[in-house]
């Protein structure tokens, strides 16, 4: 049998950086062919506390079915409260780690909670940036978080 070779690798594309006004008319040109409406480019949601150390950011919320996609910023140390779903939910871990039921979830992992389900607490020892989708986060007043501090849940 003959030695197979691999067809050689394409050369690296050059790194093109482009002015603003030009990135925009790219933009504008892309979107001319695609066959979708863009969204309209707003001002990033407010990062809110939502736990000790935890920041949640909500990129899109769908009033009709009660979903939302969010951002969760967890510093270092960082603990998510067990807590149980109503509704299916969608994590994946696009920075840092976060450990649950003593399995550690790094960068790239996607994490799926049914509905009715149960979480023990997340941990983040090294902190983590998630990106998730389900339910809304609900709106936890400082007397709440400062039990769960003191609690540790």
């Amino acid at each position: 049998m003959a030695d197979r070779k691999s067809p050689p690798a394409d050369p690296p594309l050059p790194e093109v950086m482009l002015d603003s006004a030009a990135r925009e008319r790219l933009r504008e040109r892309l979107l001319a062919r695609a066959d979708v409406e863009p969204s309209p480019r707003r001002e990033p949601a407010p990062w809110v506390p939502t736990f000790e150390g935890v920041e949640v950011q909500t990129l899109r919320f769908d009033p009709q079915t009660r979903q939302q996609i969010t951002l969760w910023r967890l510093q270092p140390g960082a603990r998510i409260p067990r807590h149980t779903h109503s509704a299916r939910e969608e994590c994946l871990v696009l920075e840092g780690a976060i450990l649950h039921a003593g399995q550690r979830h790094p960068a790239g992992d996607f994490l799926v909670a049914e509905a009715g389900s149960r979480h023990q607490p997340f941990d983040s020892p090294e902190g983590a940036l998630l990106l998730i989708r389900g339910e809304p986060v609900p709106r936890l007043g400082r007397v709440v978080r400062w039990l769960l501090r003191r609690l540790r849940l």
